[in-house]
């Protein structure tokens, strides 16, 4: 448990998690970027260590430090998983293309639903229950995007073909809303009386898209 998270379980703790309590708002608000940042490192890493294997990238530059994430928190995908032993580089494109391309629409289908979530105005229930179901379905679709992106990055490693990994990328860039995606599920949570605890939603999602990109991934 690092710092940040040793706060946040103190004024647990205390009964003072409350979206309310400027101090825990604050706590949680730098965990996402903290979150973000360790999960751009491994992604920065891991393409680092592909270079070198690949002989693009000197093997001494592995360890070099290239800019750091911008300020507001980007999620670009966990990085933790890899392609399959022994497929990485070795596949036709014409192979890989299909299915890189299977998860870049899926994952696109979903940021242009939450651009229209960024857009319009905050949806209001009668009822806890139902404001929890829409938060509980927005979250499953924001685990569901990074594992596409995720899986596209996989497949795309299986094929050393440029144009095929710089397919898999670009549903990167959709990425950067992400968090202003948090903070608006924060503000309709406050519309609809209720609190979204920021830092439990990163925890849920760095928990659960390994779980679902194994679910989403196609058969070989």
């Amino acid at each position: 448990m690092n710092a940040l998270s040793a706060q946040l379980a103190e004024l647990r703790g205390k009964g003072k998690a409350s979206g309310t309590n400027p101090e825990f708002a604050e706590l949680t608000r730098q965990l996402g970027f903290e979150y973000n940042g360790m999960i751009l490192h491994a992604r920065l890493q891991g393409d680092r260590a592909e270079e070198v294997r690949r002989g693009v990238l000197p093997e001494h530059r592995l360890g070099a430090r290239r800019a750091p994430a911008p300020r507001g928190g980007r999620l670009l995908g966990l990085g933790a998983l890899r392609a399959p032993a022994g497929a990485a580089g070795d596949r036709p494109a014409a192979q890989v293309q299909p299915r890189v391309d299977h998860h870049v629409r899926h994952a696109s289908e979903i940021a242009d639903h939450f651009d229209v979530v960024l857009r319009n105005g905050c949806p209001h229930f009668t009822s806890s229950a139902g404001w929890q179901a829409y938060v509980d379905g927005e979250v499953d679709q924001l685990v569901l995007l990074l594992a596409h992106v995720e899986q596209a990055w996989v497949e795309a490693k299986t094929t050393g073909d440029d144009g095929v990994r710089r397919a898999a990328k670009a549903p990167r860039r959709r990425l950067s809303e992400t968090r202003s995606l948090v903070d608006k599920l924060s503000a309709c949570a406050r519309d609809n009386g209720a609190t979204l605890e920021v830092g439990s939603l990163w925890w849920r999602v760095e928990r659960e898209v390994p779980v679902r990109q194994a679910e989403i991934a196609l058969p070989r």
